[in-house]
């Protein structure tokens, strides 16, 4: 399921259970593309994460932000909390976040080895005292760090949040 920002369903297929959730998101974005104002922002959680992945998508200027994978929580959480500069709140919880870099590496099957960076964004919900973080494909110029970490939160928040409001937002029962 495809929502905008507002949590309406603009796409959506079903995949029976052996979808391919890369392939959806990359078609997705170029889609939409030509159609929108503004470069469309796949948000997308852990199971589409990947080097060869988040590097086909930005060979193909699909802007994206996703889940971190394998994120040592214990320097997560030695981090001094000066380090988290930017302060918002978000559906009645405050929130503290700073940028980084995390480096990949892409071994294509022809070619030479294809090293790149994705912006991450350090995210701190200080109302239940957790970190984590989610990774960017898409320039600071075109979306700012607390947009980003909005754009993860918006979509999952407490529980994913376009199902968990589908009855209310969307006249369907099923």
């Amino acid at each position: 399921v495809t929502s905008d920002d507002s949590g309406r369903i603009v796409d959506f297929e079903i995949q029976e259970g052996k979808g391919d959730l890369r392939g959806y998101i990359a078609r997705l974005g170029k889609k939409w593309q030509d159609d929108l104002p503004h470069t469309p922002v796949m948000v997308f959680d852990r199971e589409g994460y990947g080097a060869e992945f988040f590097h086909n998508l930005t060979e193909q200027g699909i802007a994206f932000v996703t889940w971190e994978k394998h994120i040592d929580t214990q320097k997560l959480k030695d981090l001094d909390a000066e380090c988290f500069s930017e302060k918002f709140e978000f559906n009645g919880k405050v929130y503290r976040v700073f940028e980084g870099k995390k480096a990949f590496t892409h071994t294509p099957e022809k070619g030479p080895v294809q090293e790149f960076t994705l912006r991450r964004i350090y995210i701190w919900n200080v109302t239940s005292n957790r970190r984590t973080c989610a990774l960017a494909g898409i320039s600071a110029e075109q979306l700012i760090t607390q947009d980003c970490a909005r754009a993860m939160l918006h979509r999952w928040g407490a529980s994913e949040n376009t199902f968990k409001h589908l009855a209310d937002r969307h006249p369907v029962h099923y």
